[in-house]
């Protein structure tokens, strides 16, 4: 336990700093010291440090807590009156146990959505919250009703004034299996007011016929597949209990009102906390998720009214889609937002002055990648100095796409040269990263970093493959931790010297990395979008390779070299400023803020409309607008920086484009699997050489000279099937020919 502060709201350790104890349990002298400061009351720290400790938080004066109670009890009696449970001075709950495995850090689990009368701010259970308008206009805040404090996280608890145990000790609190935290971790998310989305469940009808998918969710029995498969049935009625096969005792998932809801984590090929309608169990199942292969049998088995050959494939149990979407919908491709708009080129300040330096003598001048370098440069300079009114900083990821023999290095070796030139060179970090441990080290010795990688691609797809270099499977997740961190601190690796462990406050890592096209499209996958470091990126690509220029080399203009060194130089904040820094806080105009707020309620309408990848990309759209704004009010107006209305307006339109373009990519490249693969390529191939005439049969075994005849042959039908290409027949020279059209 650590001493700490209970004041109304307000709830922290009472101590200066407390990070070590994240890693390390106190000592007798810490403890004995810590009774001179009369605290006001004591905290737990939860996660490793404490035996893998997790509490969930029953919030709202525990409205959630006994319908969640009645709902564990139903799975694993008696697994509530094991736990530690204590009452919370709102009149919520408290309940705590040690898992055998580790614990993931603080998460939200269930909420409400309360709509409100407008956009002002609304106090519900002690607490402000910030009304966000949804897609039909309406205003609502969102209710927090059970959450967790895990790994990192903290907790007041009793003796503390206000809180008292209900049921168990903290001295010795109970350990739990991991299924069992499932259970109880499932429970609670099942209390979500939020409607779970359902994969395989009915979607709006198309037409008069029922497909296959449907008609089998409305008249299929999974319990006869679930049994099939080794799924046994341990309790009836309107809740059934499902227990996973090789497990002995306790409750895997249940079965109500023909939604099957998985709980545990090792029931492949079911995710946990995910529902599944029947045809969703019967496709995963039966046909190893091959959603098109179930629908075709069923339609073999008499289910479905439609027409087998309709243009449109059964993809209704898509799984991790929304249940209501029409399936066309979900397939379609997105729109293009078309090539990069060229009044976001300019910039007015240092990264003007750069793009204009870089394109004068630049042997191919790419316009696109003299932006993203200079932007990179800028936001360096800037960090760990400088941060708006609501904590975001300077620290962006930034990655230019051109293709081979372009000149792709040319914008980051002018930034080695202007950093050189001001003797700000410290800034750049080494492009051979080793490690996460490297990766940390570099930042811990200059917090304020900038990384320039060539052959991004490649790197990416190197970092993303244990197999490959599992020691650099940690750095994506380094990286992302610091994306995430720039207004808190990192710590790196626990060790068992307390001397080697290390933190870094506000650190500000900048990235700019170059690849071809293919390649960085290519090393993207479907897991890699939706875990949030490609929706963090700031892709910029240069669609053509352009006429190569005779210039000589120059140096950097003295404007730019001067500006870079009064960056260099600029300290805000006290004497500790590079270990602890106190940046410069640059205000917004109302109008900025209404640009972010619309860019804001776009983003969340994507969210609400499209999947989990698209979702995953969408929800970082503001914040990287609001760090170009940042970077923007810092280039136009380095001693009194303001994000004005045209600052968050390039800013907004900037992440838009960059967003919808990512989206558009990821739709056409990214494949789930080896045959998804071929078939994207396959129909790259179509687009982009068939233009609106298509491409001849002919044509098409030239170019998929890769493929086997089988394989081409059912990529080819595939796509038919689905409807993303038209087979034509044409009349040559009195004979009868085939192409291949695109419906894109």
């Amino acid at each position: 336990m650590l001493p700490a502060v209970r004041r109304g709201d307000e709830k922290r350790v009472a101590l200066p700093k407390w990070a070590m104890f994240q890693r390390r349990l106190p000592s007798d002298a810490e403890v004995s010291a810590w009774s001179d400061l009369n605290p006001d009351a004591l905290c737990i720290v939860c996660g490793a440090v404490s035996g893998n400790l997790e509490m969930i938080d029953f919030d709202c004066a525990g409205e959630a807590y006994e319908a969640w109670r009645s709902m564990v009890e139903e799975l694993e009696p008696g697994l509530v009156d094991r736990l530690y449970v204590e009452s919370t001075p709102s009149g919520g709950r408290h309940v705590v146990y040690r898992c055998e495995s580790p614990v993931c850090g603080n998460t939200k689990l269930a909420q409400r959505r309360d709509v409100v009368g407008g956009e002002a701010a609304v106090e519900v259970a002690g607490k402000t919250l910030t009304p966000r308008r949804g897609p039909d206009g309406t205003w609502s805040v969102a209710v927090t009703l059970i959450e967790t404090r895990g790994e990192g996280g903290m907790f007041l608890c009793a003796p503390s004034p206000g809180y008292e145990a209900i049921t168990g000790s903290l001295e010795n609190p109970p350990r739990v299996s991991t299924e069992e935290r499932e259970v109880l971790l499932g429970c609670a998310w099942r209390m979500d007011h939020a409607e779970p989305v359902v994969a395989g469940a009915p979607a709006r009808s198309a037409g008069p016929h029922l497909r296959p998918g449907d008609d089998y969710n409305g008249r299929g029995d999974a319990r006869e597949i679930l049994r099939r498969h080794g799924w046994e049935l341990v309790k009836t009625g309107e809740n059934e209990h499902w227990r996973r096969p090789g497990k002995a005792s306790g409750t895997s998932a249940t079965l109500k009102g023909g939604v099957f809801y998985v709980f545990s984590s090792n029931a492949a090929p079911f995710d946990p906390n995910q529902a599944y309608a029947p045809f969703a169990v019967y496709a995963m199942l039966e046909h190893g998720g091959d959603f098109t292969a179930a629908a075709s049998e069923l339609r073999r088995q008499g289910f479905g009214t439609e027409e087998p050959v309709t243009g449109d494939v059964d993809l209704s149990g898509l799984a991790g889609t929304c249940g209501e979407c029409d399936p066309v919908e979900r397939v379609e491709r997105p729109d293009d937002p078309g090539p990069f708009p060229s009044h976001l080129l300019t910039v007015p300040g240092l990264i003007g002055e750069v793009v204009a330096h870089n394109l004068a003598y630049a042997p191919r001048p790419q316009p696109q990648l003299a932006l993203a370098g200079a932007i990179a440069l800028q936001a360096v300079l800037a960090g760990r100095k400088v941060c708006d009114e609501r904590g975001n900083r300077t620290n962006v990821y930034c990655v230019g796409l051109a293709k081979s023999g372009a000149g792709k290095d040319h914008a980051r070796k002018l930034t080695r040269d202007i950093l050189f030139a001001a003797g700000a060179d410290a800034l750049e970090g080494n492009e051979d990263l080793a490690s996460d441990a490297g990766l940390f080290t570099a930042v811990e010795t200059q917090p304020a970093i900038l990384f320039q990688l060539d052959e991004f691609g490649r790197f990416l797809r190197t970092i993303g493959d244990p197999k490959k270099a599992p020691h650099l499977f940690n750095v994506l997740t380094a990286f992302m931790k610091f994306y995430s961190s720039a207004d808190t601190f990192v710590r790196g690796k626990a060790y068992a010297d307390a001397k080697r462990n290390k933190s870094v406050d506000q650190p500000c890592v900048v990235l700019y990395g170059t690849t071809v096209p293919d390649s960085f499209w290519e090393s993207m996958t479907s897991e890699s979008l939706s875990d949030g470091f490609i929706g963090r990126l700031l892709v910029f690509e240069s669609p053509e390779r352009p006429k190569r220029q005779r210039r000589a080399r120059i140096a950097p203009p003295q404007s730019v070299v001067d500006r870079v060194r009064w960056w260099s130089e600029f300290v805000p904040g006290g004497n500790l400023h590079k270990e602890h820094p106190k940046p410069l806080v640059v205000p917004a105009t109302p109008e900025a803020a209404a640009r972010f707020d619309a860019l804001a309620d776009h983003a969340d309408a994507e969210m609400e409309a499209k999947g989990e990848g698209i979702a995953a990309v969408w929800s970082r759209a503001e914040e990287k607008a609001c760090r170009l704004a940042l970077i923007y009010a810092c280039s136009a107006n380095p001693e009194e920086p303001v994000i004005d209305e045209r600052a968050a307006a390039w800013a907004c339109e900037l992440s838009a484009y960059v967003t919808k373009r990512l989206l558009f990519e990821a739709h056409v490249r990214v494949a789930d699997g080896q045959f998804d693969a071929r078939q994207k390529r396959v129909l790259r191939l179509i687009v982009e050489h068939g233009g609106t005439q298509g491409i001849s049969h002919t044509q098409l075994l030239w170019k998929t000279r890769w493929l086997s005849v089988r394989e081409r042959q059912e990529v080819v039908e595939n796509l038919i099937a689905t409807g993303q290409i038209n087979e034509v027949r044409v009349a040559t020279k009195g004979r009868s020919a085939t192409r291949y059209v695109s419906r894109a």
